[in-house]
């Protein structure tokens, strides 16, 4: 899902949180809705990026609701470094770079590299 976002970000030329601001993101992640009224119910109000792309979305979820939870955890130390292609990975990676993203703003550093 952070990979549609940002692709669709990109594409029409629009903010992360205006496709699907992070706290809906998170909560399609965590409780990988079975349907796509489901989805829907993740988000109030509903973005009209995530509306018109509800099929694309619906299948992310389903194919990682799919997986079992073993290859999430598993897979997690090996994927780190290309997880923003693995569906498998996904809500791991969201609460991954939601923490790092927090640490560095306590910090204060930035995140060099990071797109």
């Amino acid at each position: 899902m952070y990979k549609w976002r940002d692709s669709i970000a990109r594409e029409k030329d629009e903010s992360l949180g205006f496709v699907l601001p992070n706290h809906m993101l998170l909560m399609i992640a965590e409780t990988l809705p079975k349907e796509m009224s489901g989805i829907l119910a993740c988000c109030d109000p509903v973005p009209s990026l995530l509306q018109t792309n509800l099929g694309v979305i619906h299948r992310v979820v389903t194919a990682a609701r799919n997986l079992p939870l073993h290859e999430v955890c598993t897979d997690v130390p090996r994927l780190l470094p290309t997880t923003i292609t693995r569906i498998v990975t996904m809500s791991v990676i969201l609460i991954y770079k939601t923490i790092v993203s927090k640490l560095l703003l306590f910090t204060g550093e930035s995140a060099a590299g990071e797109s």
